[in-house]
């Protein structure tokens, strides 16, 4: 019997990990009366056969951002099919990523109360509790050494054996001592994106801009001219954080680089407060959605860009669709462009990245049958693995018409999954292993301005900004970084409103924000990891 699990708020002490839980709600979902081991799509039941004799309890915990709070219903037909498929009652706990504490805070609930998960999210790259829980599994002996069950050149597993000994997972996933202890997610460059109306650029007779100067020529006309006549913002984003983009365009890193042979804080950068004045002038010229600095309701940014309200947006690619059939409702001769992925700030290019992984999984000690649950994750990196979580089970979630695809949306809608109203069309279980999201062309006005656009990012993807302290472990950092944030957030908002003289005051910003911890960051940084 399906069921939902919750769990109360309790003091943890796990290892050397001392927090207070949040009470997070999740949706969890175990089977019934499951048989398997069919490698091809069927709804009728098959015969169970070695190696999957033993029906085994297989749990996973794991949440990602594109599914907000949607939680997993309990008759998933995507489930029943992977229980059946690996004779497993898999019991999945999906945390919503709006929930209160996040994913980790869940995961720590869990493991202090002794229940370890077969399949857990990890993300070894991260500070404060993500690091410290996924430090002291491994210290504790509760994380399987993946290398042990997936060979360089493993027939069995040949996609996760991509991704285990992959150049950038070896750098930024494995231990001192090159073990690893989880799987990386590909996710591949960030996909985001510099959005312009390019109906105005027509009517205002503007060809698209190339620079950040260029750009910021092109808001003034467009604040200006006001084409829609609705008093329009210029360049809008979903908050400040997403100005990282426009400062990569200075200073050619995210977070720390070299400056001098040293690794220092982009905010040490001279090229830092260029970034500051650029931005800045665009605050005072009213060229900047005022409405960054101070927080939007999720979406807000998207809608004042869909309905005349702004001119230049910035956010995920993957809205393309979604914002031209917004336009086309508001105004029937709107356009949505993308400008070049390469974007050019005055040194860099104007666009910060990461690795080609995002986070990962880790599978416990306490598997019953590690290679089970391997096989269940290379699974979903093959042909037909992908066919069931982009598609669903045939018969089930779709039928073949006319030789096409007929979509039972009732069931898909039901089920949340990315599908039909997005271009993103995939269940959510994809996520336990990758964060490659397939796309609907059919979704897109004109796929080929999403398509090029993806090309010239993967032509570029060693060219973006990065942080240099990415995966380097640096104890100073996981102190400080609270208190320093709040320092950078503090007077990067004092800056771009002109509260603060970036000619008179960054001293004084830059010694606060050294005595609330990035002195010690810098100095163990260097002792570590200086070039």
């Amino acid at each position: 019997m399906k069921r939902k699990k919750n769990l109360k708020t309790c003091m943890l002490i796990f290892l050397i990990i001392v927090f207070t839980g949040t009470i997070l709600s999740s949706c969890v979902i175990s089977g019934k009366d499951k048989l398997g081991g069919d490698k091809t799509q069927s709804n009728e039941t098959t015969e169970v056969v070695d190696p999957y004799k033993e029906k085994i309890k297989l749990t996973a915990i794991h949440s990602h951002t594109a599914f907000g709070n949607i939680p997993f219903v309990e008759d998933d037909k995507v489930i029943e099919y992977i229980e059946k498929k690996f004779n497993i009652d898999f019991e999945l706990t999906f945390v919503p990523s709006t929930a209160a504490g996040g994913v980790y805070e869940k995961l720590n609930m869990l493991i202090s109360s002794g229940e370890i998960p077969d399949l857990m999210i990890a993300n070894p790259t991260a500070i404060g509790l993500t690091s410290e829980i996924y430090r002291s599994l491994i210290s504790a002996g509760k994380l399987i050494e993946m290398k042990k069950y997936i060979s360089k050149g493993s027939q069995r597993y040949p996609n996760l054996a991509k991704n285990v000994y992959d150049e950038e997972a070896d750098r930024y996933f494995a231990e001192k001592d090159g073990k690893i202890y989880c799987i990386p997610r590909f996710y591949g460059q960030w996909p985001h994106a510099y959005y312009i109306r390019a109906d105005w650029l027509e009517v205002l007779g503007l060809k698209k801009p190339e620079t950040l100067d260029e750009l910021r020529e092109v808001l003034r006309k467009f604040v200006k001219e006001d084409p829609d006549g609705k008093g329009n913002v210029g360049l809008t984003t979903g908050g400040i954080w997403w100005l990282l983009h426009i400062y990569a365009g200075f200073t050619g890193v995210q977070g720390y680089g070299i400056l001098n042979g040293e690794i220092v804080s982009q905010w040490e950068m001279p090229a830092q407060k260029e970034a500051m004045k650029y931005v800045h002038t665009l605050y005072k010229e009213n060229l900047l959605d005022k409405d960054i600095l101070t927080g939007m309701g999720s979406g807000e940014d998207r809608s004042k860009f869909s309905s005349g309200r702004a001119g230049v947006l910035i956010v995920d690619s993957g809205f393309l669709n979604s914002i031209d059939k917004a336009l086309s409702e508001y105004k029937p001769s709107a356009k949505a462009d993308f400008l070049a992925a390469d974007l050019r700030g005055p040194n860099f290019i104007a666009r910060g990245g990461a690795g080609k992984f995002f986070e990962a999984i880790s599978v416990s000690t306490g598997c019953k049958d590690p290679e089970r649950a391997l096989d269940l994750l290379e699974w979903l990196l093959t042909d037909e693995g992908k066919d069931i979580w982009n598609n669903g089970v045939e018969g089930v979630h779709y039928t073949i018409k006319d030789g096409k695809k007929v979509y039972n949306e009732a069931l898909m809608k039901h089920e949340g999954w990315k599908n039909p109203d997005s271009p993103y069309c995939y269940h959510r279980i994809m996520t336990l292993i990758t964060l490659d999201m397939p796309r609907d062309p059919s979704k897109f006005r004109d796929f080929s301005i999403y398509e090029n656009f993806h090309k010239k990012l993967n032509e570029i993807s060693n060219k973006v900004a990065v942080n240099y302290l990415l995966g380097k472990k640096v104890e100073a950092q996981i102190e400080n970084s609270t208190k320093m944030s709040d320092v950078v957030n503090k007077w990067q908002i004092a800056f771009i409103v002109g509260e603060k003289s970036i000619d008179d005051d960054w001293e004084t910003f830059l010694d606060e924000f050294k005595k609330a911890g990035y002195d010690k960051v810098k100095a163990e940084a260097n002792e570590k990891y200086k070039p």
